[in-house]
């Protein structure tokens, strides 16, 4: 293992478990709370992936892919129409079974929650091995830089 692989490992204890689930529930409460301040869903193309993931839903399996009839003088076209957007398409297909409007806001909702500590994880490994880099360029950041992180 390299040393930066080490230095971005973070230590696990109880008390930062707990931090980031705390810090995790906030998200939630936030995203939340953004996605249901209005009726409406966010942003323009919301409407039309949930309302092709129901219509996937309804072709089912034996109907796939379903037929495109709409936006014939675009570049989606029935004629050279490819879901570029298919496998995102299917994950939205669940969240099409009651009201559209609700199922696209908890997609979103749950699209926020599943992917974005991933890649807050990977972001924060990340600032702390350039934290340690820049630290140990000079011997006089050196010692600024470890009574800082002590």
């Amino acid at each position: 293992m390299s040393s930066h692989a080490r230095d971005a490992q973070l230590p696990e204890s109880p008390e930062r478990r707990r931090d980031v689930l705390l810090a995790f529930l906030a998200a939630v409460v936030v995203l939340a709370g953004l996605q249901f301040t209005t009726p409406n869903l966010i942003g323009n193309d919301s409407y039309f992936h949930i309302r092709y993931a129901k219509v996937i839903r309804e072709a089912g399996v034996r109907g796939f892919p379903p037929p495109f009839p709409w936006l014939p003088l675009t570049i989606l076209a029935p004629d050279r129409y490819a879901d570029h957007h298919m496998l995102f398409h299917m994950w939205l297909v669940p969240f099409t079974l009651g009201d559209l409007r609700i199922g696209g806001k908890l997609a979103g909702l749950a699209g926020a929650v599943t992917f974005v500590p991933r890649s807050s994880g990977s972001c924060a490994a990340t600032a702390s091995v350039s934290w340690r880099s820049r630290c140990w360029r000079s011997p006089r950041r050196r010692r600024t830089c470890s009574s800082a992180s002590t």
